[in-house]
Order: structure tokens, then sequence, then C-alpha cells
């Protein structure tokens, strides 16, 4: 982005300037000068339908991104909540009269030895404390650790239990501490395995957003040129009556210098309807969209089904405001489509709209 340096405001970029990391600012921003000037070129094309066109795709491209990115941090959030729910159980009671995952584990330990026994101490050689502090990967890998050493000290007591001229006695209490050791290897190494699993994803949704986050932001510069350069042909437009410009922009929000709750969760969308349904060909059909709903959706799909076909298993993405859908299974039949539309939060499917071929 080019910062001005020459001191005269004029050659700021509002729009630039108060939506620098601030992209919901900048959505709402674009948004609504979208509507406006929308509605103004409906009623005067010849003056409004240039000023349309310079912001319509950038604008739109913007908001498609914004939603995704949005999108991918509530998945960030939800793995994270999921990986921390996990830890705490590893650490946490989760009711009433039930134990902690460590201390069904140190429990199992403690029904054979005591602290300070040679094969206590090996099963647990920091006591519980890699296990209640350090970073996530420190903690995963001490759960990892003591499902490693339980089935290594299980099998070093299954052969004492088997070594010659160990008595009965003996290699019985040898061989239940074996299949103790034995079954909790096998549950702390399950257990290790939902949390290096939860972690994985975090991580990988981390990077998605970070990556969307990056592509995000020469967008936001688009689209805030875009919307600078409008204001200079409004002006040019309305020279006599400048004020005439601030109908066109949310000043407020433009002007505000409260930041916006980047972190607020996602909307479900509404539902996207078909307006209409038209045969345009031996195996084509034309749909209408409504213009009202999908507003949060990441995912905009048309599904189909033709008699015989017990549920919708052909989808293709939905382009508004309207489409052409080609199908060799079209012809001579009715076809039923719906529209189905989502983001992480939910999902909305539009009522069932039947062509007949």
């Amino acid at each position: 982005m080019i910062i001005n340096t020459t001191g005269w405001h004029y050659l700021d970029n509002q729009f630039l300037n108060a939506t620098f990391e601030n992209r919901k600012r900048m959505h709402a921003i674009c948004t609504d000068a979208v509507a406006k000037m929308t509605a103004a070129a409906a009623a005067a094309p010849g003056v409004f339908a240039p000023l349309l066109v310079n912001i319509l795709a950038p604008a739109t491209a913007f908001s498609a991104a914004y939603l995704q990115w949005k999108d991918a941090r509530a998945g960030y959030r939800s793995a994270t909540q999921g990986l921390d729910n996990l830890f705490a159980t590893l650490l946490v009671a989760p009711g009433a009269g039930l134990r902690s995952e460590l201390d069904k584990w140190e429990s199992k330990a403690r029904s054979f030895w005591s602290p300070g026994h040679q094969s206590y101490d090996l099963l647990f050689p920091s006591g519980r404390e890699p296990f209640n502090s350090g970073a996530r990967e420190e903690r995963i890998a001490a759960v990892a650790g003591l499902g490693t050493r339980a089935t290594a000290l299980s099998v070093t007591l299954a052969a004492q239990a088997a070594a010659p001229g160990t008595p009965p006695a003996l290699a019985t209490e040898l061989t239940e501490q074996s299949d103790a050791m034995d079954d909790l290897g096998t549950k702390v190494t399950a257990f290790h395995a939902l949390l290096a699993g939860a972690r994985m994803t975090q991580t990988q949704k981390e990077g998605a957003v970070d990556q969307l986050a990056n592509q995000l932001e020469p967008l936001r510069e688009t689209v805030g040129v875009a919307l600078y350069r409008n204001v200079g042909l409004l002006m040019a437009h309305f020279a006599e009556n400048p004020s005439e410009v601030a109908g066109y922009y949310d000043l407020e929000l433009l002007m505000s210098s409260t930041p916006e709750d980047e972190d607020e969760e996602l909307p479900a969308p509404g539902a996207v309807e078909i307006d209409s349904g038209t045969v345009v060909g031996v195996t084509s059909a034309l749909l209408t969209f409504s213009t009202i709903g999908g507003e949060t959706a990441t995912s905009l799909v048309v599904q189909w089904k033709v008699p015989g076909e017990p549920d919708f298993g052909h989808d293709t993405p939905m382009t508004r405001p309207s489409q052409t859908i080609t199908h060799p299974s079209f012809e001579q039949t009715p076809v039923t489509f719906r529209t189905v539309v989502g983001n992480s939060t939910g999902s909305a499917t539009s009522d069932e709209t039947v062509v007949n071929f």
C-alpha cells in the first residue's frame, strides 16, 4: 500500500486507513457501498452504472475471501477448544465420582508399586509434572512416553515371569503386572493418538487461517482503491453539492475508531430459494435464484435428482443470479432441484423446484 507523505488529507485513502488490520470493517463498508451503488445504478444507470462496475468485482472477491477466512477462524477455534477439552480430561475429572485420565493411569501403577519403586519411577520418572506444565507438544510427548514405557515394562515383566526358575507365585504376580501394564500402554497410546490427531487438526486449521489472511490483504487493498476511486468520481459529479457524496457510504462506520470483534462467530446462512426453473434445451435448465439468503455462506451448491433416485446425488457450485445446468439425465423427465448453502456454523436448504423436460 502506498502511503501519503504530503500531509494533504485529500490524498489519504480513508477506506484503507480505517480498515487497516480490520477486515470485518472493510467487509461491512464495501457491502454497504455496493448495495447503495446498485440502487443508484438502477435509478440512473448512465451516471452510476460505471461506478458500480468499478467496485462490484473487487468487493465481491473481498467479501467471498473474507467469509472463507472467518469460517476458517471458526474452524480453528473449534479445533483449539477440542484439543483443550482433551487436555482437560487428562488432568481434571469429567464429573462427580469420576477420575481424570492421569489419575486412572497413576492409580493402575500404584495398585502394584509406590513412588520410589523402580517400576513406578520407570513409568513416572518426573511424577505428574510433564503432564501438568509445558507447551502442548511437550505434554503430548509426555503422554506418548508413558504409553511407550508401560508397553516396554509389560514385555519386561512377562519375560521375568517366564524365566526359568521363577517361583510360581511370583510368576503369577509378574504376569498380572505385565497384563496391567499392557492394558495401561494400550489406553495411554490410544489417548495419545487422540491428542496428536487433535493437535494436527488444530495446526492445519491455523495454517489455513494464516494462508487465507495473506490472500485477503491484497484484496482489501484492491477494493479500498476502488472505493476511493469512486469518491473522486462522485465528487466530480456532485461538485456543486459535495455533501451528496456522503449518501453513498456509511460514514459512521468509516470514521469509527472502535475496533471490530474479528472473533465474532459467523452466523449460519439463510437459504437461497430458486425463484424459477425453465427448460432451455433438451437437457438444459435455467435456474434463477433469490437475491436474499446465503450472505454468510462459504459453500453454495445446486443439487438435483431424477425419478428413481432416492436422494440428491448430483451437485454443482451455484452461480448467482442465474445459471444453466446441463445433464444427459434431464431428457424427457422431471428433474427436482434445490440449493444448499452453509459454513462452519450451519447450513440451509431451499424448497424443492421441479422442472419438467
